[in-house]
């Protein structure tokens, strides 16, 4: 866009130095041509071009304190010339300050590695259910594009980013120009205080009268945490492993639920990737990837021995029944997102929650 910019500036400047040497009323013919070179591909190729508008504007504006000063013929060429110089002149004084708030804003968003964050990448499991990932994919993509895009553009695009700041963009195209609120993806709440939450005594196994818990229910209180937990809009913009940009780390920022007739009253992330065998992170708060590197663990118990079996074999959930009513264990699985980083396989088993509900109240 930079060059039909170009092109259509020296029809301009052309016309009026024409226009100054045969036209029988040369302002008048400069500013036709300058109201054509303006609007013309605006009304048909919906091209923006702020220089031309600048330079039209400042050609009008010259020709008419001219002509208004008895110097319309004389005047048309030197204006012009002027009006050309200015115009891009200003928009190279525009274009020195954004390279400098660009510089800022790299240096306030730059590519960190993600290796030693990361464990190896997950080994492939059996297929689990299709729609439950796509329906997770659609959710991280559509909190993910805008941010990633424009991540993308202030460390890599540097033509997207000069023809976007300098105006040469197309109208209709949506543009693509960091910001501070662009880039920012604001702060995620603290996880709110409960005050039955993490007691022990409410989740000490079934509860008499509260019957089973409904596993479509607890699927969907499964998947609000999953997208909660794992943060789309924090992914930032990942190059490879070694370069992500604007990372914000995975953690709750709620309790999830409640499902019908019961709410969580512990939710503890279980590990499979960092440790030979499965280990579940004890935490005093909701699991945060950043406070989890360094905190306790333990084995995993009977019933989620046996739910990491069944997620292993291609299930989501795993429900308890009996002595584990109450129980759930839920898959976390690779979305095609999380390969950038994650590597491995699309639908992997990266790790699970085990929940144990109470009855809601």
């Amino acid at each position: 866009m930079f060059s039909i910019s170009l092109a259509l500036s020296g029809v301009l400047l052309l016309a009026a130095v024409l226009a100054a040497r045969y036209a029988k009323h040369p302002v008048g013919t400069t500013i036709g041509w300058a109201a054509g070179v303006t609007f013309l591909p605006l009304c048909t190729l919906t091209i923006g071009l702020t220089a031309v508008w600048y330079q039209a504007a400042f050609l009008v504006a010259g020709l008419w304190v001219a002509a208004a000063l008895g110097y319309s013929r004389r005047a048309v060429p030197p204006v012009a010339v002027g009006s050309f110089l200015v115009a891009y002149a200003i928009l190279g004084v525009s274009l020195v300050g954004k390279e400098r708030e660009y510089a800022r804003l790299r240096a306030a968003y730059p590519f960190e590695s993600m290796e030693a964050r990361l464990p190896r990448p997950a080994p492939p499991s059996a297929p689990s259910d299709s729609a439950r990932l796509e329906r997770w994919e659609q959710e991280v993509g559509d909190n993910t594009w805008g941010r990633h895009r424009h991540l993308a553009t202030l460390h890599e695009d540097t033509t997207r980013r000069f023809v976007n700041s300098a105006g040469f963009g197309v109208a209709r195209m949506a543009r693509v120009e960091p910001t501070e609120e662009t880039l920012d993806p604001g702060p995620r709440p603290d996880v709110p205080q409960e005050s039955d939450y993490f007691n022990p005594g409410l989740a000490a196994g079934p509860q008499a009268g509260a019957g089973r818990p409904d596993p479509v229910a607890l699927g969907k209180l499964h998947d609000a945490g999953f997208l909660d937990f794992v943060n789309p809009r924090g992914f930032g913009y990942v190059r490879d492993r070694r370069h992500v940009a604007g990372f914000q780390p995975h953690e709750f920022t709620r309790v999830p639920g409640p499902a019908e007739r019961w709410a969580v009253a512990r939710l503890e992330l279980v590990g499979l990737l960092r440790h030979d065998d499965p280990v579940v992170y004890v935490s005093a708060s909701l699991p945060r990837m950043d406070a989890l590197r360094d905190a306790p663990t333990r084995p995993t118990d009977p019933f989620e021995t046996a739910a990491l079996a069944a997620l292993r074999a291609g299930a989501d959930l795993h429900v308890g029944d009996g002595p584990d009513t109450g129980r759930f264990v839920g898959a976390v699985r690779s979305t095609r997102q999380c390969l950038e980083c994650h590597g491995g396989d699309r639908g992997a088993l990266l790790g699970a929650f085990t929940y144990r509900l109470r009855p809601a109240r």
